[in-house]
């Protein structure tokens, strides 16, 4: 692949606005639900060798949702990692819904996000230990979609899921 940057063509008559949009943030009261989510790591039951990541304890299956949200609902999910291997962080997306971090906890000491945690989110970062907890609300479409974790390691061995909104 090759990029090759020229000249213009034509004016940039594009501006910048003076003020963006303001983002309104989805207080935490209205949620109609928390759900709690664990991050897992199993073996394989044929090939106790082989390690998977899941979950919920469950591994990917085409006829299991995690979920099924109310169109229109706005929803607190929890996800503890409880693994204490250095090499057992997460970095887990999300399809649909943009989502807002509440807060971290880890060691039983519970932080805010940090400031460049603070917008609007499709993946979230979770550390060794670490319980992070996000607010979002399930629109546009009705519908299902996957979660998954982006470490290409356990996403293809079966850290996936799906949630189906009603």
């Amino acid at each position: 692949m090759r990029f090759d940057v020229v000249q213009r063509t034509q004016e940039d008559t594009s501006v910048i606005p003076s003020r963006l949009r303001p983002h309104k943030n989805i207080p935490e009261s209205a949620a109609v639900r928390t759900r709690n989510i664990s991050l897992d790591l199993l073996t394989d039951p044929a090939d106790p060798s082989i390690p998977f990541w899941a979950f919920d304890q469950r591994g990917w299956n085409d006829d299991f949702f995690i979920a099924k949200p109310k169109l229109g609902d706005v929803e607190i999910w929890s996800f503890k990692n409880a693994l204490n291997n250095a090499n057992d962080y997460h970095v887990i997306h999300l399809h649909l819904v943009h989502f807002r971090i509440l807060d971290r906890t880890k060691n039983g000491v519970t932080r805010a996000p940090r400031l460049y945690e603070r917008g609007l989110k499709d993946s979230l970062f979770i550390g060794v230990g670490e319980t992070v907890r996000v607010i979002t609300k399930f629109t546009p479409n009705k519908g299902k979609y996957v979660m998954h974790c982006h470490v290409l390691e356990h996403e293809d061995h079966d850290m996936m899921t799906q949630f189906e909104v009603v």
